[in-house]
């Protein structure tokens, strides 16, 4: 149904609104009644505990749910961003994973980093909750002591420098 050009749903139920969910009549000053055959949708399913994943772009994988959060930012700054949003930098333990990272289509920081004065080989990176990667998605050459932080591409991993500008490829378990 169409309402001064936009969809009823449109306007009124956004995304992430489902958490307080609005209803026809207490957004609809004159009474849902004064739109002829309009019905409130269903109230949405309840999110999913496990994996969070209830707006456009989520990716749900493996009990976990993928995203990408906002404008480019360093790497701290993209895990603080992770973090406001009860989720962490991507973790990365097998290629099902792997390849949810590269569908997003954009180069996105991973949750992957090494000590500054580390050497940079694979073994001196682990993900933000402290685990040594098991699964290895670096692309050829990669990582090649260009910086101490991972980011995600189409074509794997790479290193970077963490004062870099990506998007924050979040995860919640």
């Amino acid at each position: 149904m169409q309402h001064r050009g936009r969809s009823i749903a449109e306007g009124l139920w956004p995304a992430r609104a489902a958490a307080a969910l609005l209803t026809c009549a207490s957004v609809v000053p004159m009474g849902c009644e004064a739109i002829a055959g309009y019905e409130d949708p269903p109230a949405p399913a309840a999110v999913s505990a496990v994996t969070g994943c209830e707006a456009p772009g989520d990716v749900a994988f493996g009990g976990h749910c993928y995203f990408l959060v906002g404008a480019p930012r360093s790497w701290t700054l993209a895990a603080s961003a992770c973090s406001a949003v009860k989720a962490h930098l991507a973790t990365i333990a097998s290629s099902g994973e792997d390849a949810v990272a590269r569908s997003f289509a954009v180069d996105a920081w991973l949750g992957l980093s090494r000590n500054a004065a580390s050497t940079s080989s694979k073994a001196a990176f682990r993900w933000v909750t402290a685990e040594a990667p098991t699964f290895d998605g670096w692309r050829n050459g990669e990582p090649n002591g260009s910086g101490a932080c991972a980011r995600a591409t189409s074509s794997g991993w790479a290193d970077v420098s963490c004062a870099a500008q990506y998007p924050a490829l979040c995860e919640r378990e």
